[in-house]
């Protein structure tokens, strides 16, 4: 069990009978028991079980993250009546997630905060969110009342006839308050609908495909380098190697050789090269590793991400090492433009150094988060940092096949020196 976490049989919290280093022990009469885990801002678990006499039932608690409705926003009531159902229908029925409805509960939350339809719809004009009302508060006033994962609230765009509605989403804390909001369609194409439940489907860091090559597209993919004891290395390809095919399938982009390459992941497969003087064919094994979040992806939704993180770094049990998974911890709260909390996780970040994904890309993002909070204030340390992360030869940003690092670091030096002297 984490932590923190309550535990109640049929809605009653009750206390073991025994606690040890592998768990709980609760001592109950016979008979069908709902049981709830919850840990506020984690997650939650659910199971039903069916206790015999004299019978132990063990139960193994894995937290999922949980998603708190907390109703729709408009005068509307028969479009809110169907957004609240296709949302319940939708999200709701994602098996990874858990949904409670809370949206009669919510009201009275929502309405001490002031947020009724007609200000969430000035807010979600408002240029920057950030600068609106004191969502920390409110996001506090949430995690109180519900200590859920996600909080997320539908506001209809118009009370006479509303086609459409804006979701916000709150992450619960410490992750950044600031809410993310997502446009969908009531009536007609589910396309929206099926969007957001795509971005649910996110894992708590991307995965990319391992070449250990760099490649340029000029018309077709051409191998323009090649790193040493990487997949590529192995397959025997060489600068200058035109790739035509992979496992049979034609490519002709490098997003396309990526797509492909995904569903030959850890099996050898052909790969038809275009060389002087006639094509040859080599065999190579792709491998796939866990990456960082980029702080530029308009498709991703953060709430989502940072539930799926806070149970990947309690759990501490997949293929991410932890320096990584802080990583991309942190990259939530650059997205989020909250630079002091991304300050002080890259600070306690000890990732490996040398080439790949590492060091140089902690002491990057440390760099520019200080510039981001006080460029006067930490010019000198900025520069510090972007000058290690420039001395890393082979460092890359994102993953083991991303952009070099150095140059953008020397960018980043070039332009600070330049606003030092202005």
């Amino acid at each position: 069990l984490p932590s923190g976490a309550g535990i109640r049989f049929d809605g009653v919290e009750l206390e073991p009978t025994a606690t040890t280093e592998l768990g709980a022990t609760f001592t109950l009469a016979p008979g069908d028991y709902l049981v709830e885990v919850d840990r506020p801002g984690l997650g939650a678990f659910r199971e039903r079980v069916s206790l015999g006499d004299r019978e132990v039932v063990d139960l193994s608690v894995r937290l999922q993250p949980k998603l708190a409705f907390l109703g729709v926003l408009g005068a509307d009531r028969l479009s809110a009546s169907e957004l609240a159902a296709r949302l319940a229908a939708t999200v709701g029925s994602l098996p990874d997630w858990l949904w409670s409805d809370e949206s009669i509960s919510a009201a009275a939350v929502l309405d001490a905060a002031g947020l009724d339809a007609a200000e969430m719809r000035r807010l979600a004009g408002l240029a920057s969110r950030r600068a609106a009302p004191d969502w920390a508060e409110i996001r506090g006033g949430l995690d109180d009342r519900f200590g859920a994962s996600i909080y997320l609230l539908a506001v209809l765009t118009d009370d006479l006839y509303a086609s459409r509605a804006d979701l916000w989403l709150w992450s619960a804390a410490p992750w950044p308050a600031a809410p993310a909001i997502r446009s969908v369609e009531i009536e007609g194409s589910n396309s929206s609908l099926e969007s957001l439940v795509a971005a649910f489907g996110a894992r708590a860091y991307p995965s990319f495909v391992e070449f250990g090559a760099r490649f340029i597209e000029a018309g077709e993919v051409v191998v323009g380098s090649i790193e040493p004891g990487g997949p590529a290395a192995a397959a025997g390809l060489a600068p200058g190697d035109r790739i035509l095919e992979i496992a049979g399938s034609p490519v002709s982009t490098l997003d396309g050789l990526r797509e492909r390459a995904r569903d030959l992941v850890d099996r050898e497969a052909s790969i038809l090269l275009r060389t002087e003087p006639t094509p040859r064919e080599a065999r190579i094994r792709v491998a796939e590793r866990p990456g960082i979040l980029s702080l530029a992806d308009p498709t991703t939704l953060d709430p989502v991400v940072a539930a799926r993180l806070a149970l990947a770094l309690q759990r501490a049990d997949g293929d991410a090492p932890r320096w990584l998974l802080e990583l991309n911890r942190a990259a939530i709260h650059l997205r989020a433009m909250d630079y002091e909390p991304a300050i002080s996780l890259l600070r306690a970040i000890d990732a490996p150094k040398g080439p790949g994904l590492g060091q140089a890309m902690v002491d990057y993002w440390l760099a520019s988060a200080l510039m981001g909070a006080s460029p006067r204030r930490y010019a000198e340390d900025a520069r510090r940092l972007f000058e290690l992360a420039r001395e890393q030869s082979g460092a890359r940003l994102y993953h083991a096949d991303g952009p070099l690092l150095a140059p953008r670091a020397a960018a980043r030096i070039a332009a600070l020196e330049r606003s030092l002297r202005e």
